[in-house]
């Protein structure tokens, strides 16, 4: 195994070695330096894997070297116990790879990364990248992960871009979730009469009453509608892949749960004439229907009942947490509520919705009041 020169092609070099996989790899280029590159970097990878590469013999493994690492080990092992990212995650972190982190550090031998270097990139950043907050903090977040893997596998003894305190100041913080909107079920009528076709309009409706996400609408089947026990089975989503492919997958938080089907949900299902198998909603052309092909039907029927003050103005995500507003005032059990939400746990439900809750402690201390009342008579 080794470098050699080929006898015709434009690429005449070739690095011939056994991968970190134990296959044979060959792969050519048009220089030496290349090919020779090639095969030194997977040397380090190997060595990465075995456990023996530490700093002192890692001083030519770059950036990219450390973040092929980090990717491998969060698209199959995880880097929670969770498990891998998913489709969409992946989509959005190799984008930010892309776009934001590799065009700068891809190169960048790992021991010449310091905390004043990255904090100068970021802050750099900041001012000619036209980053919001939350793009900032994304980028700056993934950038010391991918270092924390360095120190995961004893390359570092800490993350160099990281201060003697185990900080790392110049990565802005995380925005805190902005309040909710939600709507009252009166002006959620209103939207779903506002809608510019029954389809919308059944849309709408399992959203906003049902709490089903775009991804887990656009993925049902009629098959999973139950017109007898009045449940909508959610079995699987549609999520974006690392193409831009409409990947089909479990729900958020990877288990099936059933949400509740509503009068006005039924009868605005019934009216697109249910078939016995297949989408319920497609695109004109026989696909899954996608945001991108929708969102203006729902911006103009949402903005005009806003621009007229009769809704607030929301987003169709808010459709979500009206149905989980409306499920709490009606005081349902925490784990109906959970299920409609699709969360993975009831405390979550509570922490993303806790406000709901507290404007709910008035009535309920009336309600225990008037029990009380009775009993101490």
């Amino acid at each position: 195994m080794a470098v050699r020169q080929l006898s015709a092609g434009k690429k005449r070099w070739q690095s011939d070695y056994i991968n970190r996989y134990g296959k044979r790899q060959r792969r050519n280029w048009k220089t030496k330096r290349e090919a020779i590159a090639d095969e030194m970097k997977n040397s380090r990878l190997r060595s990465a894997d075995r456990g023996d590469l530490t700093f002192a013999n890692a001083v030519e493994m770059t950036f990219e070297d450390l973040f092929e690492l980090w990717w491998e080990r969060v698209t199959t092992v995880g880097q929670s116990k969770k498990g891998p990212l998913g489709p969409k995650t992946q989509h959005n972190r190799r984008s930010v790879w892309d776009a934001r982190i590799a065009p700068h550090w891809r190169h960048v031998r790992l021991d010449m990364v310091t905390h004043d270097k990255a904090a100068e990139w970021l802050q750099l950043e900041s001012q000619t990248g036209n980053y919001s907050p939350t793009t900032l903090y994304q980028v700056g977040h993934m950038f010391l992960q991918i270092l924390d893997e360095g120190v995961r596998r004893g390359i570092f003894d800490s993350n160099p871009a990281k201060d003697r305190l185990d900080r790392a100041l110049y990565v802005p913080a995380n925005n805190p979730r902005k309040d909710h909107t939600y709507l009252t079920p009166s002006q959620l009528s209103l939207l779903a009469k506002a809608a510019l076709s029954p389809r919308d309009k059944a849309i709408i409706l399992i959203a906003g009453l049902s709490g089903l996400r775009w991804g887990e609408i656009t993925a049902l089947h009629w098959s999973d509608i139950d017109f007898v026990r009045n449940e909508i089975n959610v079995t699987k989503a549609y999520s974006r892949g690392l193409d831009s492919s409409l990947e089909s997958k479990k729900p958020k938080n990877t288990k099936p749960r059933v949400a509740p089907l509503h009068a006005p949900t039924r009868e605005a299902l019934e009216a697109l004439k249910p078939g016995d198998t297949g989408h319920i909603f497609l695109s004109r052309f026989g696909n899954p229907l996608t945001m991108g092909s929708w969102r203006k039907r729902f911006r103009e029927s949402a903005d005009k009942l806003h621009k007229d003050g009769v809704i607030p103005n929301i987003t169709f995500h808010d459709l979500r947490h009206t149905a989980v507003s409306i499920a709490i005032s009606a005081r349902l059990n925490i784990k109906v509520v959970q299920q409609i939400a699709g969360h993975e746990s009831a405390s979550t439900t509570l922490d993303v919705y806790a406000g709901l809750f507290a404007d709910d402690l008035s009535e309920s201390t009336r309600l225990v009041d008037q029990m009380l009342g009775m009993s101490f008579l």
